[in-house]
């Protein structure tokens, strides 16, 4: 058995400071190799070949010159945790509006503070200068970076929950299948968290997400929105062949003036109730659209072949003025 005694023992007779008598007993294999590992160390130290390092945070502060003199002492962690405090949008806005206070020589504001002056003022929170990076982009993005253990914390909720799922129905687990859950659960809490990021001030937005092999049930693009696009692409595409329209279609820049313009068309108030249908024929509406035509039937029905006023024959209803066909692509009512 190891015995720090034996080893305390034989290092203090070593350096001419024995502290038992009569002599220690021989030391056992593990404690010799402890004992030439700590004469080592000690002895390197006594010839000076190993130096100490003792961080003094005050004289850190006043060597670097970055005291701050606006420092709250509750800021500071005592003891330190593993991780820095989570944010919020009000302490984020707080340390954007100090890292963006920085007076410049001719007095007008707008410079950064350094990492070391922001750690000063907000060492609970301001940990590496990656922290500083991610103030940068929520600058940017208006996104609050999540506290990695707190959201390691909800995986791992988020992955019991599932796994529970699973076993309440009896379905075999094995090891590769836990991780592809969590793999999939990471990468959808991710996007959800880049989405809302995004939803401008005063809005709320509720993330329901749709199960695979559901989209056709459930998404309001497959159930009302796709279809009807692809049935005007092809009529263009159709109509350009037909009538020997000098129109390259399937060209890059041609197709994004095409696609361009059938968005615009299918953007026009009087499909209003045509775009609602999707979202209630997905449930996401309890109440039904008022009655709609769709885009297709309008933008080549009645009237397309109407002449354009710029003499030219028509081709498709513009859904902006109701009563006008154009054929010239270059126009912008289609």
């Amino acid at each position: 058995m190891f015995s720090p005694k034996s080893v305390s023992a034989a290092l203090a007779t070593h350096f001419g400071n024995a502290l038992v008598s009569p002599a220690p007993s021989p030391l056992t294999d593990e404690e010799r190799r402890m004992f030439s590992r700590l004469k080592i160390l000690l002895t390197e130290k006594e010839q000076g070949l190993i130096e100490s390092e003792e961080e003094d945070e005050e004289a850190l502060v006043q060597e670097s010159g970055d005291s701050d003199s606006d420092y709250d002492a509750e800021e500071d962690e005592k003891p330190e945790q593993r991780s820095r405090k989570p944010w919020t949008k009000e302490l984020c806005d707080k340390m954007l509006e100090f890292y963006r206070s920085k007076d410049l020589e001719d007095g007008r504001r707008g410079a950064s503070q350094s990492f070391k002056r922001m750690q000063n003022r907000f060492r609970a929170h301001m940990k590496t200068e990656y922290d500083l990076t991610l103030l940068r982009k929520y600058e940017k993005t208006g996104v609050i970076p999540s506290e990695r253990y707190s959201a390691m914390r909800q995986l791992a909720s988020d992955v019991r929950a599932k796994l529970g799922e699973k076993m309440k129905k009896g379905v075999p687990i094995h090891d590769t299948d836990i991780r592809k859950i969590a793999l999939d659960l990471n990468k959808l809490n991710a996007a959800s968290g880049n989405f809302k990021g995004l939803v401008p001030k005063g809005h709320k937005v509720t993330i329901l997400n749709i199960p695979k092999g559901g989209t056709s049930l459930a998404q309001p693009l497959d159930l009302c929105y796709n279809q009807q696009w692809k049935c005007v692409m092809r009529r263009l595409n159709d109509a350009i062949l037909v009538h020997d329209i000098d129109f390259v279609l399937h060209t890059r820049d041609n197709l994004l003036r095409c696609i361009s313009q059938v968005y615009w068309a299918f953007g026009a108030p009087m499909f209003k109730e045509y775009r609602k249908y999707g979202w209630y024929r997905g449930g996401f509406l309890t109440t039904h659209p008022a009655p709609f035509v769709t885009p297709p039937k309008y933008m080549f029905g009645e009237g397309s072949e109407a002449d354009c006023p710029c003499s030219e024959p028509g081709l498709i209803r513009c859904p902006y003025s109701c009563n006008r066909g154009i054929r010239n692509k270059q126009c912008r009512r289609m």
